[in-house]
């Protein structure tokens, strides 16, 4: 599912929430997955690794229709060079006016992009749905393989995502890049099962 529309809006709002402080950088051995979780005993969400796009990156507010790559590691958004913090979030059900990073660069807080990281465990086959919701990027990969995708610019417009797995412990990664101005907006959650949860990875 591929959408596009395009639009231009001169304010916009900042909605301040009370975000988890950021945590401390990892070194250069850092696995992003981590270990599988103790599904006994484990905290639900996600590790995130926040990017602030720059308003003169080439991909950011184009002027002609502008689809990324399908796979986002073909993408430089995710570049260290772009980083500005980590962190663990116990929810990506952020909704509508959601903006996580502002670092007084030009036109901050509106151009940014987010990985997150973490474990999903499906105790037997079946199908899964999420409450999804993303302006604009977006990608669901599961185990290395791209699940879901909705890229290039698009307004949010909750819907519901529906996936079919195996039982098994799976390593799952979010993908969201915002770059088209001043609406957005993001959701990604599990419609509760007790079939399947999603649980931080444990680190070293």
């Amino acid at each position: 599912m591929i959408a596009l529309f395009l639009f231009a809006c001169n304010e916009f709002t900042v909605n301040k929430q009370d975000d988890p402080d950021p945590v401390a950088q990892p070194d250069d051995n850092w696995d992003p997955f981590g270990q599988t979780p103790d599904w006994n005993n484990c905290t639900r969400g996600y590790h995130g690794s926040y990017y602030n796009l720059s308003i003169n990156h080439p991909d950011i507010e184009p002027e002609q229709e502008l689809f990324p790559s399908e796979d986002p590691n073909g993408l430089d958004w995710f570049d260290d060079q772009y980083l500005a913090f980590q962190r663990f979030d116990s929810s990506l059900d952020y909704g509508q006016n959601w903006w996580p990073v502002d670092e007084n660069f030009a036109e901050d807080p509106q151009y940014f992009a987010v990985k997150w990281t973490s474990w999903l465990r499906v105790y037997e086959d079946a199908t899964l749905e999420f409450s999804y919701g993303a302006s604009d990027d977006f990608w669901l990969i599961v185990d290395g393989e791209i699940r879901f995708l909705d890229v290039g610019l698009h307004e949010f417009t909750p819907s519901v995502m529906t996936l079919e797995f195996e039982s098994g412990q799976y390593p799952i990664e979010i993908v969201y890049a915002h770059r088209s101005g001043s609406e957005n907006g993001l959701r990604f959650r599990l419609i509760e099962s007790d079939n399947a949860a999603i649980c931080y990875p444990e680190f070293d």
